[in-house]
Order: structure tokens, then C-alpha cells, then sequence
């Protein structure tokens, strides 16, 4: 099988260097990729369903659909096949991500970010849902979603009655929206 070489394939807008001073150049070399291995289970998805970076900036490689596919209005679409499998670098994880078009209509991944871990083997698949009133047609060789990849480190958990000082933590155990609750001013009174 040929290996297909996604570097090759990034365009840049022609903007970049004018506007910002971006040199592809300097990003390359900053930014050196590691291999992902992939592996199509289905003739249909050789090399016209390899992931996409599609600016020379982008954080996500877009995914495509394997097949067509109908997400019914305000409902799921499970396990849509992109007919690729990984091999994920061990320390990274992928991440599954919507596609801003997508979501712009209602259409976003029920576990976002989803992860896909270094040791899983299998094809990656998506699952969708609608939050529109209109059905969405997603076709055969579609960017439906973005994979970035992470790097992950293990935590070590050890068990303590209470926790070390923390200077800086002024939020405690508040819940959910806790960050954006007000303080009451003090109540000041007068003798």
C-alpha cells in the first residue's frame, strides 16, 4: 500500500506570511509531526479518506465520512464509520472535535472532545447528534469532524485527610458556577 504523506497536501491561504509574518517555513520546523500509521478497512476509503490538515496552521485533521449518512432532526447517528483505524503515538491521545460548519447547523459529537486512546486499534467512528429541526445529509468523503492530538501524562494518586495549602485557590469547594458567582458586599453598620 502507498504511503500517502499528508504534509504534501497542506495549502496555505497565501495570506499568512503577508498579514502575520508567518513563515511555513519556521512552523515546520517548530511544529515537527509525528507518525500516526493508518490503516483503511475498506478499499472504498483508501487514500481518499486519509485525514486532512487543511491550512498549514490548522490544529485538526479533518475525518470523512465513509459512507452517507442521515441524522434525523433532534436525533443521534452512532458509530458513523470514517474507514481508518490509528496507531496513536503512546503519550498522545486524539481528539475527537466537531467541525465548526457542522455545528454552525446543529451538528456536533455527543462526547466532545472524545478521546481516542494510544491503544485502541479499532476503526474510528463518530456519533452524532442534531440539535436542528431540519435532518442533515452528511455524504461519502465529507469532512465530518477534526482529530487533534494531545499529549496526556499519567497522574500519580495518593491518598491525604486534607489537602497541602494552596495560596492561590480562592474558589473552595463552590460547584457549578461557582467561578461566577458575586460576592456580597459586607454589610457595614455605623455605632
Amino acid at each position: 500500500m502507498k504511503e500517502v504523506d499528508t504534509n504534501d497536501k497542506i495549502e496555505g491561504s497565501g495570506t499568512d506570511e503577508k498579514k502575520t509574518g508567518f513563515h511555513r517555513r519556521n512552523f515546520k520546523r517548530r511544529k515537527r509531526p509525528f507518525v500516526v500509521e493508518v490503516i483503511y478497512t475498506d478499499s472504498a476509503s483508501e487514500e481518499s479518506n486519509v485525514p486532512v490538515y487543511k491550512t498549514t496552521a490548522s490544529a485538526g485533521a479533518d475525518l470523512k465520512a465513509l459512507t452517507d449518512v442521515e441524522v434525523p432532526a433532534k436525533g443521534f447517528a452512532l458509530k458513523v464509520r470514517t474507514g481508518i483505524k490509528m496507531k496513536i503515538p503512546y503519550g498522545f491521545e486524539g481528539q475527537l472535535r466537531p467541525r465548526s460548519g457542522l455545528s454552525t447547523n446543529g451538528l456536533t459529537i455527543i462526547n466532545t472532545p472524545g478521546t481516542i486512546d494510544a491503544d485502541y486499534r479499532g476503526e474510528i467512528m463518530i456519533n452524532f447528534v442534531n440539535l436542528s429541526d431540519t435532518p442533515i445529509s452528511l455524504k461519502a468523503g465529507d469532512s465530518i469532524a477534526q482529530m487533534v492530538f494531545a499529549p496526556v501524562k499519567h497522574a500519580r494518586f495518593v491518598t491525604v485527610t486534607e489537602f497541602t495549602p494552596d495560596k492561590e485557590n480562592t474558589r473552595g469547594e463552590g460547584g457549578f458556577g461557582s467561578t461566577d458567582a458575586k460576592e456580597e458586599a459586607p454589610v457595614v453598620t455605623e455605632n
